[in-house]
């Protein structure tokens, strides 16, 4: 069936339960984290209904520098996201590792939209945006567990490391079993959703769209 389900509002604010749900047990086991799951909540449901009204009139669109333009916003959300994750105020991360976002999204995003799926326009933005969304989605969390256990570790091998560094070791020796440590810690919780991707299971395949429908 083709027909569009209509979800009410009283069925989608049963989505609130899961949340309450959170709340309580950060209450109850003082978790400390009653305020970022109600300003989560929050910024969520504003973000959906903001967006939903923004992408009709981008999807539609035929100019590709404002379709690029919305993917660089994305990617600033991101790093303003990771930056609130990250407790580090000393080190002046946050333009490398925003470049560093910045190139990797978009050849990601270029190499799906383009190569794998093969759409022409490269920047069609009803598939551009979408991968765009879901790589930076992805990777948000591996960038903030990566770069807090990467800063908490130096820290606490500090006298490790300046030894390394004493006996002739460059910056890249000395801090390469950190690097990995927290390159490793970034990658798991993705390894781990990649270990529990199922089989797309459908009962009809529309050739036109080239899409799997459950």
């Amino acid at each position: 069936m083709n027909s569009i389900i209509n979800i009410s509002t009283g069925q989608l604010l049963l989505a609130l339960v899961f949340i309450l749900i959170a709340q309580i047990s950060s209450f109850i086991y003082h978790l400390g984290l009653n305020r970022d799951i109600a300003v989560g909540t929050l910024r969520t449901f504003s973000q959906l209904f903001l967006m939903g009204y923004v992408l009709t009139y981008i999807l539609k669109t035929t100019n590709p520098w404002l379709v690029l333009s919305v993917f660089m916003v994305m990617v600033v959300s991101a790093m303003f996201i990771i930056k609130g994750r990250v407790k580090e105020k000393q080190i002046p991360y946050i333009i490398p590792t925003f470049l560093t976002m910045l190139v990797s999204y978009m050849a990601t995003a270029l190499f799906v939209s383009g190569l794998v799926i093969g759409i022409t326009p490269w920047w069609e933005p009803r598939y551009f945006i979408p991968a765009g969304g879901m790589v930076i989605g992805n990777s948000m969390s591996a960038l903030a567990v990566s770069l807090e256990r990467l800063f908490k570790d130096m820290r606490q091998q500090k006298e490790l490391v300046e030894m390394k560094l004493c006996l002739g070791a460059d910056y890249r020796e000395a801090s390469l079993d950190i690097f990995k440590n927290a390159v490793t810690a970034g990658m798991i919780p993705s390894i781990n959703a990649m270990m529990g991707v199922g089989p797309c299971i459908y009962s009809r395949y529309d050739v036109r769209s080239d899409s799997c429908r459950n």
